[in-house]
């Protein structure tokens, strides 16, 4: 049975309560439709979420490796904030990171991690090399709550298995950034394979690819809504956040999953805007791409196939 949609009730008459009546009884004649939402209802939800579809305008460096600063600031700004605290790792001395200048100008707090590096601030970076196995035992030993602001992941190698241990272990950041490889094009959903857990030449052989980011995120309820202009992170927010934004600012109820027809398409979002070398890429695909470590992503977000089985 198709799962009713949650609508604002607000302002029905006596018509509209009655389609309602005839929805609930009979869902299943409804399905797939944008029941409860008028044309009106939809255009205000569009306004409030418009922001998402031009965050690449605010782009700014302060201690991030590109524009991430910026971006991060706006997003905050549109969506507010909970608890201000962060968690980050391979941040190496924490002079250019994700969260530093969270840290620094808006008070924020949190962990930062990386194998063997000491910052050369106030704050304390703690040395840990992180795997899929290590990083929920390490959340625990660091107390780091269930639900905070934002996940920033950046280990050039076993990403998507990390992430997936952290979200499998019902951790819930709201905004999570986390490195891409851009060699891949917009159809290749792959993660290097979890036994690559150092990252080693060729420098092209590391993380995941955007779309694979995309199916990980999606499955546990987020939607990814940016890739900077370098082309180096994806940023992914939680889909609930979204709806939540979306009540509080309209009075409308949306579900988070229907709420994802109102969000940047992920063809929308990557579209390789940065400079990326014609011989780098030829080398990746020739050289890179057939290697054995590579794992493919499906549309659960889920590895299913080794990449050259796909490709044989």
């Amino acid at each position: 049975m198709a799962r009713p949609q949650t609508i604002a009730l607000q302002g029905l008459g006596a018509a509209a309560l009655a389609a309602l009546l005839l929805y609930l009884v009979f869902p299943m004649h409804f399905a797939g439709t944008s029941f409860g939402l008028s044309a009106s209802q939809e255009t205000l939800i569009t306004t409030h979420l418009k922001f998402l579809y031009n965050i690449g305008d605010h782009e700014i460096k302060f201690y991030s490796q590109n524009g991430e600063d910026g971006a991060i600031q706006y997003i905050f700004a549109n969506l507010g904030t909970t608890n201000k605290y962060y968690v980050e790792f391979g941040v190496f001395d924490g002079t250019e990171c994700n969260t530093k200048w969270l840290w620094e100008n808006q008070r924020w707090d949190g962990l930062l991690m990386d194998g063997k590096a000491k910052s050369y601030d106030s704050r304390v970076i703690h040395n840990h090399f992180i795997n899929r196995t290590n990083i929920v035992p390490l959340f625990q030993k660091y107390e780091v709550p269930n639900a905070f602001d934002i996940l920033s992941v950046d280990l050039d190698s076993s990403d998507y298995w990390v992430l997936k241990a952290i979200l499998t272990a019902k951790y819930r950041p709201r905004v999570i950034i986390i490195e891409i490889n851009r060699n891949f094009e917009v159809d290749e959903p792959y993660t290097v394979n979890k036994e690559r857990v150092l990252w080693t030449e060729p420098a092209s052989l590391f993380g995941l690819s955007p779309l694979a980011v995309s199916y990980l995120c999606n499955k546990f309820g987020y939607s990814m809504i940016y890739v900077d202009k370098a082309v180096v992170n994806g940023f992914c927010v939680a889909r609930e956040v979204l709806s939540d934004l979306v009540r509080q600012r309209t009075g409308i109820v949306v579900s988070p999953h229907d709420l994802k027809r109102f969000l940047p398409t992920f063809e929308y979002i990557y579209r390789r805007q940065g400079p990326l070398a014609v011989d780098s890429l030829v080398r990746f695909k020739k050289e890179v791409l057939p290697l054995d470590v590579w794992n493919r992503v499906d549309e659960n977000g889920d590895v299913v196939i080794a990449a050259e089985d796909v490709k044989a």
